[in-house]
């Protein structure tokens, strides 16, 4: 199945947060890398619960990612990740390992462990994790914090991951996920 010009800018954004180094090609030690990240913008250490929680929710997404590795080198091209996007999204374990993932990214943010980001602890996330600019996190929370209480919580990320994925409208919530609209 073909991707809209919409989904396709779409899937190239959410390789970017796979790519780190943007050499066009994700790889597991990437993905680790950028856990690392967060942890330390976080104040983790290495082998702390949250960093735990992290790592097993990256090996469990990431198992998932090389399937789409067709030419079996241990990394994905933006190429390879747009021919399975399709099949990934059919594929409940794939929302389950970006649910686990997201829960994982609200433990490492939450400074006070009440389960919810502030709009500080969402941008310095986004911007340390995805790669978004101040103003594109700062623009994303607003649509995703749902019920407008000023924060968001894993499960708001959680629905704007399955809209980001699922929905095909650049209005909805999902599409600013990553920043501004594809």
């Amino acid at each position: 199945m073909a991707l809209s010009d919409f989904d396709e800018q779409k899937a190239e954004n959410s390789f970017q947060v796979f790519d780190t180094d943007g050499d066009g090609v994700a790889g597991r030690s990437e993905i680790d890398l950028a856990a690392e990240r967060a942890g330390k913008a976080f104040g983790h250490k290495p082998g702390s619960p949250a960093m735990q929680s992290l790592a097993k929710a990256n090996a469990r997404l990431w198992q998932l990612l090389a399937v789409v590795d067709t030419d079996n080198d241990d990394q994905i091209t933006l190429a390879e990740y747009k021919a399975a996007l399709p099949s990934l999204v059919a594929n409940p374990s794939f929302a389950a390992a970006l649910n686990a993932l997201f829960d994982a990214l609200v433990q490492i943010a939450d400074g006070d462990g009440d389960g919810k980001l502030t709009r500080d602890e969402y941008v310095r996330l986004f911007k340390v994790r995805a790669g978004l600019s101040e103003d594109e996190a700062d623009a994303a929370f607003d649509h995703i914090d749902s019920n407008g209480d000023g924060f968001v919580t894993a499960e708001e990320l959680k629905a704007t991951i399955r809209e980001y994925y699922l929905d095909h409208d650049p209005d909805s919530s999902g599409s600013w996920l990553l920043g501004v609209p594809a």
